[in-house]
């Protein structure tokens, strides 16, 4: 595997700069955002990020068409780079600049074999009996392999027309049962760890994401059994 480093993210307002600033440096920082929601692409940008663009020559804003929410974080990297390990990180937290040392520490001594998920035990799930570690999106370290073409595969026959039709889902669902139905497990760090490194952005607060929304719960819930009977339907 090749050993540049991306990092992907998908919010233009809220984000830690200092991502590019550290200690090891990634390859590219990747912006993905859709003209869907950005017609007019940098004009509507504010001018700290377009600053950030004549700053780093590592600093790439990437443009998709349609607006497919918390999916055009990940996907659209996972598919122009396919030979890099990428880490996904969100816009509502501020990131150390230790970040990418203590990850890839954890991710080299746990084997580089699997997905690797900096989430806390809560992020969990337990499907017939077996805990499962999931994907999580405020820290994971991934890459095509881990994946191939199931990703693509299962946003399409069973999440696409949930985002046209504008019901949310959870991208970190989807990249679990992926990786499963591909013939990896993400390993959760238990050294270094979202608690280790979160601290909230005051700004920006997602009160649907709480795990005590019922709303939340139940889409949650629905998203994972669509995933499992078309799994469960094709693949037997």
């Amino acid at each position: 595997m090749n050993n540049s480093l991306l990092i992907s993210l998908m919010h233009p307002f809220f984000w830690n700069f200092d991502l590019l600033n550290n200690t090891i440096k990634p390859k590219k920082l990747i912006l993905n955002l859709s003209i869907e929601e950005f017609p007019k692409k940098n004009l509507e940008l504010p001018i700290e990020i377009l600053n950030l663009l004549k700053k780093y020559n590592n600093f790439e804003i990437f443009w998709v068409k349609k607006n497919n929410n918390v999916f055009k974080k990940l996907i659209p990297t996972l598919n122009r780079f396919k030979k890099d390990l990428i880490i996904s990180v969100d816009d509502d937290i501020f990131y150390p600049n230790d970040l990418i040392k203590n990850m890839l520490k954890c991710y080299k001594k746990l084997g580089r074999n699997n997905p690797v998920s900096f989430g806390q035990k809560g992020t969990d799930w337990k499907i017939n009996g077996k805990i499962i570690n999931s994907h999580f999106g405020g820290g994971s370290i991934v890459s095509y392999k881990y994946f191939n073409n199931k990703i693509n595969e299962i946003y399409k026959y069973t999440t696409e027309d949930r985002i046209n039709k504008g019901i949310k889902c959870f991208d970190d669902v989807l990249y679990t049962y992926a990786s499963l139905l591909n013939g990896y497990k993400y390993i959760r760090c238990k050294d270094y760890y979202v608690k280790h490194y979160s601290k909230i952005n005051p700004h920006l607060r997602r009160p649907f994401f709480d795990i005590r929304n019922k709303q939340h719960n139940m889409l949650s819930y629905q998203y994972h059994k669509i995933i499992e009977n078309y799994i469960k339907n094709k693949y037997k």
